[in-house]
């Protein structure tokens, strides 16, 4: 899914549940009972559970990639998008080439 669907998702998701804890707030301030107050605090828990996961989302995930104790003629990484290369403890005779996308 992509991040404007998430989003979307996420919007839509939380004006459900902004609307659910408002109905179940009424209730419990009408009619007071256990049953109405577990609701609310279980609505509102999925509430945060969703921005919580809408937040996460957002966030690029760290991309490494990396060639250790290697030896040839020639080092050639590509790597495409974000992201760090490194090459550690290498001996190479010929080339060595790092392409990032």
């Amino acid at each position: 899914m992509t991040l404007t669907g998430k989003r979307m998702l996420a919007a839509g998701g939380t004006v459900v549940l902004a609307a659910a804890v408002n109905i179940a707030t009424s209730m419990l301030t009408a009619k007071w009972s256990p049953v109405w107050m577990v609701w609310t605090a279980l609505v509102v828990i999925v509430a945060v559970a969703l921005q919580m996961w809408l937040i996460k989302s957002e966030q690029p995930t760290a991309r490494r990639q990396a060639a250790e104790d290697t030896e040839g003629a020639s080092l050639k990484m590509t790597m495409g998008g974000p992201g760090d290369q490194a090459a550690r403890r290498t001996r190479v005779t010929g080339d060595v080439t790092m392409h990032q996308d």
